[in-house]
């Protein structure tokens, strides 16, 4: 029985290794239990598990996310950026400055009623408006607490100035987390009655559109004898030698959409030197690795880039189209619009706009 136990546990871990390859995690953002909660991380092992045994790729701070020698900031930056974010929301939580900081992040990338899947632990009920109450007088204390000290010169001031304004966006982030609370329904009977499949059904529906196309591992179908035809005639390209191939944009108009990405991508290796590119920003790095030839000609290359653009736009959710992207190669008028506000918000000095219209 315990041999049988060994084969299952590795074959587990197996499986898991093969779907943190093909997938992108799920990242849980929580409070830690300690002596005065000792059950406080309950209910987020109970969901790791569940993702575990369906398939659900996930990153954990204890597991996978922060492991030794790891920068705590970057971890919490990481978090702040994920396409899917389960936030469980406890006391403690939102009375942890590095939790309410992860909050902060998540809430600054944006679109939050799609990426966070809140869990909202008995006690802390945000919706109460004496919990409410109570939590803002907690930060407005430690606040002024902050103020008074740094009067005082009891701490270094760079320490208390960061801290105190810190302090002082908290405040706003918990209105913001309140209104969000209230206008959403966050499923109070997932924690009461211990039934997390809704989570993992939406978890599972919002993963499905960051999903990796991958057309080479699809098998091609066997040709059928009897239906075969005789192959139709080439059609000779009439196009001039640099003409754009792609019918919806101009030479000039391609061009200036290369270079526009070649700059995200210079930048990209620019924070990569400096460490402070995100996941969805090394996935492009991985997949788009020299620049483009800023010629006009929308060729397969071009159309290459223009997909895996896409596809970073979808891991950002950027919050400025209400769908995902198709990862057709299609620089069409969503993507462009996609790529024109994400290009903006990242670097004011990016062209405001990427095509000569």
């Amino acid at each position: 029985m315990i041999f049988l136990t060994k084969v299952l546990y590795l074959h587990h871990k197996i499986v898991v290794r093969m779907i943190e390859k093909n997938n992108n995690p799920v990242y849980i953002s929580y409070a830690w239990a300690n002596a005065n909660n000792p059950d406080l991380e309950d209910e987020v092992n109970r969901l790791c598990r569940l993702m575990d045994r369906n398939g659900i790729y996930y990153k954990r701070d204890k597991e996978n996310l922060c492991p030794y020698r790891w920068s705590i900031n970057k971890a919490e930056e990481e978090i702040g950026e994920g396409c899917a974010v389960v936030v469980v929301i406890s006391e403690k939580y939102i009375k942890s400055l590095h939790c309410m900081h992860e909050w902060h992040l998540i809430k600054e990338n944006g679109k939050i009623w799609q990426r966070v899947f809140p869990i909202v632990l008995k006690g802390a009920d945000l919706t109460d408006k004496n919990k409410y109450k109570e939590y803002y007088k907690f930060f407005t204390d430690r606040r002024d607490e902050l103020v008074e000290q740094l009067r005082e010169g009891i701490i270094p001031l760079s320490q208390s100035e960061t801290e105190a304004a810190r302090f002082g966006y908290y405040i706003s982030d918990l209105a913001e987390m309140y209104q969000y609370l209230t206008d959403y329904n966050t499923a109070k009977s997932v924690v009461r009655e211990n039934d997390y499949d809704l989570v993992i059904s939406q978890l599972k529906k919002h993963l499905e559109m960051f999903e990796p196309q991958n057309q080479e591992s699809k098998p091609k179908p066997k040709p059928d004898p009897k239906k075969e035809s005789k192959p139709e005639p080439k059609k000779e390209d009439t196009r001039k030698k640099g003409d754009s191939v792609y019918d919806g944009l101009t030479k000039k108009q391609t061009s200036l959409l290369q270079k526009n990405i070649n700059s995200t991508y210079n930048a990209f290796l620019e924070d990569e030197k400096n460490g402070n590119n995100g996941y969805a920003a090394k996935e492009f790095l991985k997949k788009v690795t020299k620049p483009l030839r800023t010629d006009g000609v929308y060729d397969e290359e071009t159309k290459n880039v223009v997909m895996e653009l896409q596809h970073y736009l979808n891991r950002k959710q950027v919050g400025w189209f209400e769908e995902s992207l198709e990862l057709d190669g299609i620089y069409g008028p969503k993507t462009e619009d996609a790529y024109d506000k994400w290009s903006k918000k990242a670097n004011p000095n990016v062209d405001k706009k990427i095509l000569d219209k």
